[in-house]
């Protein structure tokens, strides 16, 4: 009976130095990529926009912490709030932070008329607190689109710029999307291989396609191509994805500034597999005129590379080209091709991720040309699969 009992106290010994040891991650608060001189520059709607929580003495950390609990991680614990602050001095200690990686406001006059562009860029980024490396990111990206029938406001571009990071309407805003994103997140087990877009080019013919802020500034076109590609792949083939970091990292350090804290230099692995993207080129075709509209297609035509760098192998490499249709109505005198490129380069890249993930598509067929185009999707989707 005692060898009984003893055995009993040892399971409940194991099995509590079990639970003791399950992995704990501690949020970071929100914080700004890149250099943390120019913050006020890249990020003007959002600074203001915390500067207000402040004035109302809240914390963004604290609103940010509430969307974790409510959305409680599955795969890990979430270390109290307060905690965080005792991470001096650990061994190793996982963190969480919701890295802003670039706001976008676009606001552009059609007669009576103003188009409303809000876009905000982020991830969820995991770093080991101690050691200053990043273990792996989530990105995530939310926008508003709308045509209202004036000018908005500043108050009303504020507004706009409060409801993406809070959401509205029972939807959830860049803090909700966060949380989301680190309830489905998992911490590497052992040995890590890391996936990242790590050069991407824009030839000049497709520069028409572009927004004039992604053109008018050296890097941007590169970083929301690949944020945008990126996030596709992680979404669609959940995996975790190394930042984009061009102009804005040095020796493969990147630069991370706390909203309401300090400032760290965070060293970033070495890709295991690196994907390149070029953007070849975007074409407007006319589809169909009647007497209502007039119906245009919008393409995009991109090149996507995929290699193992230490072995120099190449995996993928294949020609892609997805089109879009608009609807024109008679009546409008201005049409802005902009907004219509911007939706055929997002469907491609969504179309891809979907068939990286496993899931082989009709489209696949007439959108993509190169040698055994299938064969390298499929391979392609297993080396993604293993980084998760």
């Amino acid at each position: 009976m005692k060898k009984i009992i003893g055995r009993f106290w040892a399971i409940c010994l194991l099995l509590s130095g079990v639970s003791a040891g399950a992995a704990e991650v501690y949020f970071a608060g929100m914080a700004y990529s890149g250099d943390a001189t120019s913050i006020v520059d890249r990020f003007p709607y959002t600074s203001q926009y915390l500067k207000g929580l402040e004035a109302n003495k809240v914390r963004v950390g604290s609103l940010i912490y509430k969307n974790l609990e409510a959305n409680p991680p599955r795969n890990f614990e979430l270390a109290p709030l307060a905690a965080q602050a005792q991470l001096k001095g650990r061994d190793r200690a996982v963190s969480v932070a919701l890295l802003l990686n670039n706001e976008a406001v676009s606001l552009e006059r059609f007669g009576y008329f103003a188009k409303f562009f809000v876009q905000l860029r982020g991830q969820a980024l995991f770093f080991d607190f101690k050691s200053q490396t990043v273990l792996r990111a989530y990105p995530i990206s939310l926008a508003y689109i709308d045509v209202i029938d004036h000018y908005p406001s500043e108050e009303e571009v504020h507004e706009r710029i409060r409801l993406l990071f809070e959401g509205a309407q029972g939807k959830p805003g860049l803090f909700g999307r966060f949380a989301l994103a680190v309830q489905q997140a998992s911490l590497p087990e052992g040995v890590s291989r890391f996936l990242q877009v790590s050069q991407v080019s824009v030839a000049p013919e497709a520069l028409v396609g572009l927004a004039p802020a992604l053109t008018s500034t050296k890097g941007a076109a590169e970083t929301w191509l690949a944020d945008m590609l990126s996030e596709a792949i992680s979404n669609r083939a959940q995996v975790p994805i190394l930042p984009y970091v061009k102009g804005h990292a040095l020796g493969k350090v990147m630069a991370m500034k706390i909203a309401d804290g300090g400032a760290f230099n965070l060293k970033l692995p070495e890709p295991d597999y690196t994907i390149s993207l070029d953007l070849t080129g975007v074409r407007r075709v006319e589809l169909k005129r009647t007497v209502a509209e007039t119906a245009y297609v919008y393409g995009s035509y991109v090149r996507l590379k995929m290699d193992e760098p230490f072995s120099g192998k190449n995996y993928l490499d294949i020609n892609v080209k997805n089109g879009e249709t608009k609807l024109v109505p008679a009546t409008q005198d201005t049409v802005d091709d902009i907004p219509a490129y911007a939706d055929s380069i997002r469907g491609l890249f969504n179309k891809v991720a979907e068939n990286l993930s496993g899931k082989t598509t009709p489209w696949l067929k007439t959108a993509a040309s190169g040698k055994d185009v299938e064969q390298q999707i499929n391979q392609s989707a297993e080396i993604i699969k293993s980084c998760k």
